[in-house]
């Protein structure tokens, strides 16, 4: 992240905040400072430990979930164009999360098909759930192909299962503080 030193000291403090960056943008974007996508910036980094990971996901998993509660609807409220799309793109839930809350519209949706043979539902969440995936399909063909194999996206599936506990620990002990992940 850069921006104009003058910028940066007029912004509340972020330390603590689970996505300071994300936060941080927000606020510009509140100022009339939306950030601007960079697409040859490249950053990488890796947790030292399967626990270190955890919590990394973690932190980043729900700061990203207290931003679209809190900051979301501040984006809105601003009447600032750049804001407002800023808050469009946020208020997607994490992709996981996403997946998630697609496949269970589409199983409750069958269940009430076969129980009150009402399909419009199931037809509706089956076309989003399959929308879905052309789309991260696409993304993954046109930005991933040549850092991701098409075999790991099989892992698709398990990947959104080890996600869930860390949504189930949103609603009823969500991250508050930030942790430095150890990448030694």
């Amino acid at each position: 992240m850069a921006m104009p030193y003058s910028l940066f000291v007029s912004l509340p403090s972020a330390e603590g905040h689970l996505v300071e960056d994300m936060w941080l943008g927000i606020e510009c974007a509140i100022r009339g400072h939306a950030p601007t996508f960079v697409p040859d910036a490249f950053v990488t980094s890796a947790a030292a430990t399967r626990e270190a990971t955890v919590a990394q996901r973690t932190r980043w998993e729900h700061g990203h979930l207290s931003v679209l509660r809190d900051d979301v609807p501040r984006l809105f409220a601003s009447g600032r164009i750049q804001a407002i799309l800023l808050g469009l793109d946020l208020a997607i839930p994490p992709l996981a999360l996403l997946v998630a809350i697609e496949t269970l519209a589409l199983v409750v949706s069958l269940v009430a098909g076969i129980v009150l043979g009402a399909w419009s539902a199931f037809a509706i969440a089956t076309t989003s759930l399959l929308w879905l995936g052309i789309a991260v399909t696409a993304a993954w063909s046109r930005f991933g192909r040549d850092r991701v194999p098409a075999r790991a996206l099989l892992a698709v599936p398990g990947y959104v299962l080890s996600k869930l506990p860390i949504y189930r620990r949103f609603i009823g002990r969500p991250a508050t503080t930030w942790v430095r992940t150890d990448r030694s």
